[in-house]
């Protein structure tokens, strides 16, 4: 596993994100990673979790049995995510899916994605993005 961590990480570095092994955590799945980020990172329960519509039903799954309160962004093939609207509620979390998002096909446009850390970073959200199989880090 060590091996792996540190293969990671020289992927996010050489895409512009220094990382180190120790940042990064394997797990089985996409519903235990949500489930460690969120014991992690959704420590008041009566903060609301921006997440995209449609999404992931085992995201929502694991977001419903916590109680979190969902705030819905619409996801669109032609427009992707209305950028405006990530930011609203008071939200500090955001479940996105910026590559090849299900059903709809959608990518996150490089601008706005590029923009997100800095506006989580200011807006004090959290932002745990992974590169999927099409991430031109790849």
């Amino acid at each position: 596993m060590p091996h792996l961590r540190e293969l990671l990480a020289d992927r996010y570095t050489r895409a512009g994100l220094a990382t180190r092994p120790e940042q990064i955590l394997v797990t089985s799945g996409a519903q235990a990673a949500l489930t460690l980020l969120l014991d992690h990172l959704h420590t008041d329960r009566r903060a609301p979790i921006v997440v995209e519509s449609p999404t992931y039903p085992g995201a929502l799954a694991v977001l419903r049995r916590r109680r979190a309160r969902l705030i819905p962004v619409p996801v669109t093939a032609a427009d992707g995510w209305d950028t405006g609207r990530l930011a609203v509620g008071g939200s500090r979390l955001a479940y996105l899916v910026p590559d090849f998002h299900n059903p709809t096909g959608a990518h996150g446009r490089a601008g706005p994605r590029r923009r997100r850390p800095a506006s989580a970073d200011r807006d004090r959200r959290r932002d745990h993005a992974r590169p999927g199989p099409a991430d031109p880090a790849r």
